[in-house]
């Protein structure tokens, strides 16, 4: 026989229906003291059948029941823990990339410094020499990220107040409008991704970005605005 643990009392719990009343359950009730000599073990243990109420049943369903409510509410819980901890973590990173905008900033104006009547030919659509055109797109390429990543900015945290999505597009779409070296420099890169799409026959992917660019310049050459005689060069 196996031994039971050396602690004192055992009581051994089980649920059984009387032969008298098959619908009425008993529990059995047996106190097995350890530190008795075998004999004594089977002389003095207690048997008591103790009939369980309907009450009582009732009483063990519900706790059932609630442990089972609050087990799928925990769970229920660290779920939402989770999806808010990814949300934040994805908006601390979004603002560190404010960061990164200014970096660029200061980049950019490090090299309009030396490049300033480049910058102003380009936007104003002189003919650039080959070395030119690259220097341009460089420097067009960097104004153009700083606007695509304040409007992804302000369209995921949307908290309202400061600079919208809205004025990103709208902002960058005037700009565009104004300066006709910014307006080829933003229709080529469309015309490019839709050729590079269209080689590998795969439907052609322009963001939303680009399409809420699109729709504003098309609003635009329906509804033209003046263009200001002395037009900003630096715009962003």
């Amino acid at each position: 026989m196996t031994a039971l643990p050396p602690e004192a009392d055992i009581k051994l719990v089980l649920i059984l229906r009387a032969a008298t009343d098959p619908k009425q359950p008993f529990e059995v009730v047996t106190n097995w003291n350890q530190n008795l000599p075998l004999d004594r073990k089977l002389s003095d243990s207690i048997l008591l059948l103790i009939p369980i109420s309907e009450r009582a049943r009732m009483r063990r369903v519900k706790i059932k029941e609630w442990l089972e409510i609050v087990g799928m509410a925990a769970i229920v819980a660290s779920l939402l823990f989770v999806g808010l901890q990814i949300r934040q973590d994805h908006k601390i990173a979004l603002m560190e990339s404010a960061g990164s905008d200014s970096s660029i900033n200061a980049q950019l104006a490090d090299l309009l410094q030396g490049n300033g009547e480049l910058w102003r030919k380009s936007l104003d659509g002189e003919e650039l020499s080959k070395a030119e055109q690259i220097e341009f797109y460089t420097m067009a390429r960097a104004v153009e990220y700083i606007y695509i990543s304040s409007w992804r900015r302000a369209t995921l945290l949307d908290e309202g107040g400061g600079f919208s999505a809205d004025a990103a597009i709208r902002d960058y779409s005037i700009a565009i409008y104004f300066h006709v070296g910014l307006r080829r420099h933003f229709d080529a890169r469309i015309a490019r991704v839709t050729r590079n799409d269209m080689a590998f026959d795969v439907p052609v992917e322009i963001g939303p970005f680009d399409r809420s660019i699109i729709k504003r310049l098309e609003y635009l050459a329906a509804n033209p605005m003046p263009i200001p005689e002395n037009k900003d060069y630096m715009f962003w």
